[in-house]
């Protein structure tokens, strides 16, 4: 009997449910799992959730960036303010926009690069992390997708970025001071 109840209720359940079977002696399981509350055996119960990676060991082994890595790396940058940008967070070095944080429906990164050559090499090299819209089309700038960056990578983008934007007394200031400045 307990057999048929269990091919019912997995049929029932999909792929969206699981059967999994309580641990431990009855004393010691969740009441829905309880000898008197059902079956003592297994019970229906949701996938759990994923996993969150430790952010120290996801970063050491090449892990994803987000928008609080873009905020620390660039704020780390000299004369970098965070200033609102049509609406979301943007970076400015002396009042010049340097970055951006979409908050648009294809989300990412606005990264200003030198021309419209560098643009499209980015586009061709790595179109899973790098892509455009229709209103970047003839600007020299790209949008990069936070979840499939690296976070090296993503720092080399910031800094030239901020290179490109920052005033020439600014950048002869402060040039050895960048993160790759030599």
């Amino acid at each position: 009997m307990a057999g048929v109840r269990r091919r019912q209720l997995r049929a029932a359940a999909g792929s969206a449910l699981f059967f999994a079977v309580a641990p431990g002696p009855w004393w010691r399981r969740p009441l829905a799992a309880h000898p008197l509350a059902g079956s003592h055996r297994a019970r229906l119960v949701a996938p759990p959730p994923p996993l969150e990676p430790a952010a120290g060991l996801f970063r050491m082994i090449g892990g994803v960036a987000t928008e609080d890595d873009v905020r620390r790396i660039a704020l780390a940058l000299p004369e970098t303010t965070e200033k609102p940008w049509y609406g979301s967070p943007g970076f400015r070095v002396k009042d010049k926009g340097f970055l951006r944080i979409r908050s648009e429906a294809e989300g990412g990164l606005v990264v200003f690069v030198a021309d419209l050559d560098e643009k499209e090499a980015l586009l061709a090299s790595e179109p899973d992390v790098f892509f455009t819209t229709p209103h970047y089309d003839g600007y020299p700038a790209v949008l990069v997708d936070l979840h499939e960056i690296e976070l090296d990578e993503l720092t080399e983008l910031i800094v030239d970025s901020w290179r490109l934007k920052a005033p020439k007394r600014v950048l002869a200031k402060h040039e050895d001071q960048l993160p790759g400045a030599g």
